[in-house]
């Protein structure tokens, strides 16, 4: 009969040859599935990229070949842990918007263009969610409220509707990639200052102030669309334009944490130990 020690050292041998005999099976499709769902993006990004060539040279059956690819595509994907229900429904209907385009009687460049960027980016915001292409139009944006702001200072309605106009198709082209990237809230907050502001500007006397005002908030919201880095744009701007007044708030917040700290020690009489090693 087998003593306790012998019987452990004997299950722990049997234990080994075990976990010996499962690394010598074949991976089972199940194993396979990230490699091959790795693939399928790699595929798609490319049918979205051929898309968007083939639209830059006038080849618009080329075009519409690809989308048909990149439809394929769709159907074979596993979109858990990529993106949301609405950020898929936002791909999904990017790409159907591109199919319309490029099999419309008459294919207009510009929006057959428009619509292939747009699927171009949300694509890439699906396959590079830490760093998604759409990231790069930050500067793009400051730029154009910057013009904005000025505009706006000098009561120039046909300057602010210049630059209005090209952020509002800067926006529709990231729009559906912040979208599938997660950042929904500040998206549709830029989508309800817009209206208002388009609707200012059909006017027939445009109020410059609340166009003002307006453009302080898409600052605003659109540093919060640009996460980390690229925000600064938005915040170096916003200094620019009253820098004396960043100074007092610092100046303030400065003031008002060294007086809270000194209240902390008055009023539990502790003063500061020195610790020593």
């Amino acid at each position: 009969m087998f003593r306790a020690t012998d019987r452990n050292v004997f299950f722990v041998k049997i234990l080994i040859l075990g976990a010996f005999l499962l690394l010598l099976l074949p991976v089972s499709p199940a194993d396979a599935k990230p490699s091959a769902q790795s693939a399928l993006l790699a595929r798609l990004e490319t049918a979205a990229e051929n898309a968007l060539d083939a639209a830059k040279a006038g080849s618009y059956p080329e075009a519409l070949q690809q989308l048909d690819a990149y439809g394929e595509l769709l159907t074979k994907i596993q979109f858990t842990g990529l993106t949301d229900a609405e950020g898929l429904k936002t791909l999904t209907a990017a790409w159907w918007d591109a199919k319309k385009i490029f099999t419309a009687a008459r294919i207009s460049r510009q929006e057959s263009l428009a619509a292939a960027g747009r699927l171009r980016l949300a694509t890439d915001a699906l396959t590079h969610r830490k760093r998604p292409m759409w990231f790069g139009f930050a500067n793009s944006f400051a730029g154009n409220l910057q013009e904005m702001e000025q505009a706006a200072k000098n009561s120039n309605a046909a300057a602010y509707k210049t630059n209005f106009a090209a952020l509002r198709a800067r926006f529709s082209a990231i729009r559906p990639a912040a979208i599938i990237s997660g950042y929904k809230l500040p998206v549709y907050q830029i989508d309800s200052i817009l209206v208002f502001v388009d609707s200012e500007l059909n006017r027939s006397n445009p109020d410059m102030r609340k166009l003002s005002e307006m453009n302080d908030r898409l600052r605003e919201t659109f540093a919060a669309l640009f996460a980390g880095e690229d925000r600064q744009a938005f915040l170096h701007a916003a200094q620019a334009r009253h820098p004396l007044a960043w100074t007092l708030a610092i100046g303030v917040l400065i003031v008002s944490v060294l007086a809270f700290v000194g209240w902390k020690k008055f009023k539990y009489g502790r003063p500061y130990t020195t610790i020593r090693f």
